[in-house]
């Protein structure tokens, strides 16, 4: 059987006869002259030598068309740009320069993560040039926070320490050459068109459509041996829009369709009659009445769960929180612990590209330290069996699950992908709202909740702030006893996150996918998660924020 090694060598050799001018392999070539350089010499007399270097290059391009009311305001084509990165660590695995997270006993934060921008061109020179002053500017920081932390175990306690560092496994690998399909003209009729419709009612105040098509090349190479060139490309097209109601609230309605292929786009057609009902929906929204302050049963759609489970579950098991002491560490020493129901399980799994036919915003193959992308339990029958890894030392952890991710100009940090909600009690959804409304006669409350979109959330995990979250509807509705649904808004869903997980009580039989982006410590990510809709016996709502003007004085053109 041919060995790990020796395929990846003949990946290359197929590459490389079938496409000289694969600029990826360039780049990577480069990069690994410089690295096995750095590595055999880069060493300051009485001072330790470097024992781990990681270099990356993460390289985009995007097309981007906006249009508003029938014509073009912003236009993209080509945009690229290339950043280099590097990881530099002193010392050894198990003590080295990254800093202890400890602001209660002083430490101090030492950074062993660089950036800067890399050339457009795989020019040996250029790159290897910027590689030379960027690691040299590494190394002499590193050394000097080495020396700092080393002086500081003079005044901590003797008790064994988490190591500095996870190894990890060498991988090789290089994905196919990747074209962007995007063909401007086209998409620029099909943006003004749609923006044109969106703004023919005259309720609507203003709308946009945008389409995005991005590629990016990520290029690692470290001193484990790691060598990994991916090629991803991402579509996108979406629609916003905002109307105020009677009462000078403005309301917003906006609606993203993401896609790994640009054949997974909805057609022309499709995407017509998507925008009839976004704007009647805009519309409706606009005529509801306000919903007061309210805490009693509700059923969330699956997208809504996602967000849920997100936002109250998720960012509390990314694994540098559970070593920060400004962080809450909701689940900290929690390992082994009934945390949610025992009905329920909670995974991340980036290795699958799709769900159903879906594709899944959160897929890849490799992490962004160059670890292969693992399915991590993280729930299991309501028992907390891990967190989100990256090759950051967690307590009872032992190694990364690849799920080390940053954006443009941040250091990797454990994240969720692609979070997948199961339930082992399910109903068909028309039974999941008969519970409903025998959970609102049973708790003698007027209406229960349906929320069937949301536009996302946002939580606190800090130490210093409250333990709690938020999910933003954008369309929610009262249900009557009697069955009869009404539309609502200017609300928002709020809630400590323990709490409102084990409110649970049933799931439906289907699951759904949320596409979308998530914002954190290393930067804004791609995420996806699945879902069933999912009844719990008490949320909380709150009022939005109400941003109340009078209407426009003169009428729309």
């Amino acid at each position: 059987m041919m060995n790990k090694s020796l395929i990846f060598l003949a990946a290359l050799v197929l590459i490389s006869a079938s496409s000289v001018k694969d600029e990826r392999i360039q780049y990577l070539n480069i990069m690994k002259k410089e690295l096995k350089r750095s590595m055999n010499g880069l060493k300051l007399k009485g001072f330790e030598s470097p024992y781990f270097i990681s270099y990356r290059i993460f390289d985009e391009t995007t097309n981007y068309i906006k249009a508003t009311s029938g014509a073009v305001v912003s236009k993209t084509i080509d945009w690229r740009r290339s950043n280099l990165y590097l990881e530099l660590r002193v010392g050894d695995y198990q003590f080295d320069n990254t800093a202890v997270i400890n602001k209660k006993s002083n430490s101090i934060s030492f950074s062993n993560y660089y950036n800067a921008a890399a050339p457009l061109e795989p020019d040996e020179r250029a790159l290897r040039n910027k590689l030379w002053l960027l690691t040299d500017k590494a190394y002499r920081k590193s050394l000097s926070g080495f020396y700092k932390k080393k002086g500081q175990k003079v005044f901590e306690s003797e008790n064994k320490s988490l190591p500095a560092f996870y190894r990890a496994k060498p991988e090789q690998f290089v994905s196919p050459v990747k074209t962007l399909s995007f063909k401007a003209s086209r998409i620029e009729a099909l943006v003004k068109e749609l923006s044109k419709k969106l703004s023919e009612k005259t309720a609507v105040i203003q709308s946009s459509v945008v389409y995005d098509a991005e590629k990016y090349h990520n290029i690692i190479v470290n001193s484990e041996g790691t060598e990994i060139v991916e090629t991803s490309v991402l579509y996108s097209i979406s629609f916003d829009a905002e109307a105020r109601a009677d009462d000078g609230m403005l309301v917003r309605n906006s609606r993203i369709f993401y896609a790994r292929e640009a054949s997974e786009i909805p057609s022309v057609n499709e995407l017509r009659k998507k925008a009839e009902i976004f704007i009647e929906d805009l519309i409706a929204l606009k005529n509801a009445p306000v919903m007061d302050p309210f805490v009693g049963p509700a059923i969330l759609m699956p997208e809504a769960t996602g967000v849920l489970f997100h936002e109250a579950l998720g960012h509390r098991l990314e694994g540098e929180r559970q070593i920060n002491d400004d962080e809450g560490r909701t689940f900290n020493n929690h390992l082994g612990k009934k945390v949610i129901p025992s009905f329920l399980h909670l995974v991340d799994d980036p290795t699958s590209p799709r769900f159903d036919k879906t594709s899944l915003n959160g897929f890849y193959r490799y992490d962004d330290e160059g670890v292969k992308s693992q399915r991590a339990v993280l729930v299991e029958n309501g028992i907390l069996k891990g967190f989100l890894l990256s090759r950051t030392p967690v307590p009872g952890m032992n190694q990364s699950n690849g799920h080390g991710r940053g954006s443009v100009f941040h250091k990797p940090r454990g994240r969720m992908a692609v979070t997948m909600v199961k339930s082992d009690k399910s109903v068909k959804f028309d039974r999941l709202k008969e519970m409903l409304l025998d959970e609102v006669k049973k708790q003698k409350k007027p209406y229960g909740l349906l929320f069937k979109d949301i536009a996302g959330g946002s939580t606190n995990t800090s130490s210093y702030r409250y333990q709690a979250f938020k999910g933003v509807p954008l369309m929610a509705y009262r249900v009557y006893p009697d069955g009869r649904e009404e539309l609502v808004r200017g609300i928002e869903m709020v809630g400590t996150p323990l709490a409102a997980i084990n409110k649970i009580v049933m799931a439906a039989d289907e699951s759904r996918v949320f596409n979308g982006y998530c914002g954190a410590e290393s930067g804004t990510i791609l995420v996806s998660a699945v879902a069933p809709a999912i009844l719990t016996t008490e949320l909380e709502l709150q009022r939005a924020g109400k941003s109340s003007e009078r209407k426009p004085i003169l009428p729309k053109p």
